[in-house]
């Protein structure tokens, strides 16, 4: 069975996605990313190398946060680093199977039977609450690495707030609208989740 390399831009799934993975598919190989995460090389490879899995998430969404993890206030280097990895996908997506951000964070054990389908593979049943209670030392201001109710993120989502109101203003307009452009282009090509069951190796 070929490994899985899973891969994707910053603050998109990243961490909770290959804990799933690891979690559902424990006999196949799983690289996160090629030598290194968030490398937009990761994709180069043939496709008889590795089955490839990658999330896609928002740009507003995904760079405002990255910005405030890093407290970077070089916005155009952030979002030129969003636009770079999503080129990568667009140029390789025929061989990757591309999913949400949403579906993978909402909907975690539809996207662990989609791929077993998809892969013809099994897959074991993830504890999702073990799961998540595991990333809690992540929970800290600015590194949410799980969907969480913590009073903690009303502040997080007032700064959120701030950035993306300067990401709105005219001097970023051109390059957020090639941000979009591109995910707006990746969303074709992103897996529907069945919304009935279907038979599936358990």
């Amino acid at each position: 069975m070929k490994p899985i390399l899973f891969d994707a831009t910053f603050r998109s799934g990243n961490h909770f996605a290959v804990a799933l993975l690891k979690k559902a598919f424990p006999d196949i190989k799983l690289y996160w990313g090629y030598k290194d995460k968030h490398n937009p090389e990761s994709f180069n490879f043939p496709k008889e190398k590795f089955n490839y899995i990658t999330s896609i998430r928002k740009p507003i969404d995904s760079i405002a946060s990255q910005i405030l993890l890093e407290n970077n206030n070089n916005y155009n280097e952030v979002i030129e680093k969003y636009i770079v990895f999503l080129k990568s996908v667009l140029n390789n997506k025929e061989k990757i199977h591309i999913y949400s951000f949403e579906d993978i964070t909402t909907k975690p054990m539809k996207v662990v039977k989609n791929i077993a389908l998809k892969l013809n593979i099994d897959f074991k049943i993830v504890d999702l609450d073990k799961l998540i209670e595991s990333f809690k030392y992540y929970n800290t201001p600015s590194f949410y690495a799980v969907p969480t109710s913590n009073q903690d993120i009303i502040d997080e989502e007032n700064k959120l707030v701030e950035i993306k109101s300067k990401l709105s203003q005219k001097s970023f307009a051109n390059i957020i609208k090639e941000a979009n452009e591109l995910y707006d282009n990746l969303l074709i090509f992103k897996i529907q989740l069945p919304r009935h069951s279907q038979l599936l190796k358990h």
